[in-house]
């Protein structure tokens, strides 16, 4: 079994959990098992939890291995992480009294629960229901109203949404966290689908490379039938964080990734074989905004 050490903490920077999850991904070999070592851990952000909680997903889906995890020393994160059910995620509140439970724990911690659900059933009332409760709980912690609650429920919901449709197969997860002392919350969104280059291909159009997929899922080339066509996609939804209300995106599928703030953006290839199968996002979405703010500004486009 190969202990695949997690950092002793993540920190503010909103690109630096992102560096210690593909410093993760990195060491899970290619059909080898692996233990998640949390022991040492005293913070873990949830951008870098729920992209683990992925790539442990896709390596079960795969019949590789089951997930170990060694539990944090740490009381505080040890609890924290059986709070929000990681890595396992939560898949039913219409059913589960402990998921509801847990969101009510949750409002004094600025965290929601990890909300795992199957791609192709991820327009169920079940997953609507959990996802619905998710933007309640951040309503009410960071007190979003008019135009920035209308965006980050818009972003939400289309993102996670778009997951059934081009992912294919396999498991979607969201996790979320307000930071009040950053006027911000992070949200992550992750799937073990098929990611963009395959999605591309399935659907006819000449792709070669993982960056030329990202670039047309950037640049909002749409795979999907126009009747099945969703309002908001990568493209819609970057736009709006990032021109909108100045906030920080990140797209990974492959080998290539995709960061963008107000002030630069870079798409880069990584050539060492470290690869993300499917898609995860990360994005920062400011809860302080400039009034001029119209989140229907940005509400036009495709989505992939």
């Amino acid at each position: 079994m190969n202990p695949i050490h997690f950092p002793q903490r993540t920190y503010a920077d909103f690109e630096q959990p992102l560096t210690q999850l593909m410093d993760i991904r990195r060491r899970m070999i290619s059909g080898a098992s692996f233990t998640f070592d949390l022991s040492g851990s005293v913070f873990l952000s949830p951008l870098f939890l729920c992209g683990t909680a992925a790539l442990a997903k896709r390596w079960q889906e795969d019949g590789i291995a089951e997930l170990e995890l060694r539990e944090p020393r740490d009381e505080n994160l040890r609890d924290f992480l059986r709070t929000i059910g990681y890595p396992q995620a939560f898949w039913d509140t219409e059913t589960s009294f402990d998921a509801r439970r847990r969101l009510v724990k949750l409002q004094s911690r600025n965290c929601v629960p990890l909300i795992g659900f199957e791609v192709r059933k991820a327009e169920q009332r079940s997953t609507e229901m959990l996802i619905q409760a998710m933007e309640s709980l951040l309503d009410r912690q960071c007190h979003l109203t008019g135009h920035g609650l209308m965006a980050l429920r818009y972003i939400t919901s289309e993102l996670s949404g778009n997951i059934g449709i081009h992912a294919s197969h396999g498991s979607g997860f969201i996790l979320a966290h307000y930071r009040p002392n950053l006027h911000c919350i992070e949200l992550a969104i992750a799937d073990t689908g098929v990611g963009l280059l395959q999605n591309y291909l399935s659907h006819g159009h000449d792709v070669a490379t993982d960056a030329k997929a990202m670039m047309m899922a950037l640049n909002g080339v749409s795979t999907k039938p126009q009747a099945i066509t969703r309002g908001f996609g990568i493209s819609t939804s970057r736009d709006m964080l990032v021109r909108g209300m100045k906030g920080e995106f990140f797209l990974w599928s492959g080998n290539t990734c995709f960061f963008n703030n107000p002030s630069r953006e870079k798409i880069f290839e990584m050539m060492d074989g470290t690869t993300f199968p499917g898609c995860y996002l990360a994005l920062r979405i400011p809860t302080m905004q400039d009034p001029t703010f119209r989140w229907d500004q940005y509400a036009e486009g495709r989505s992939i």
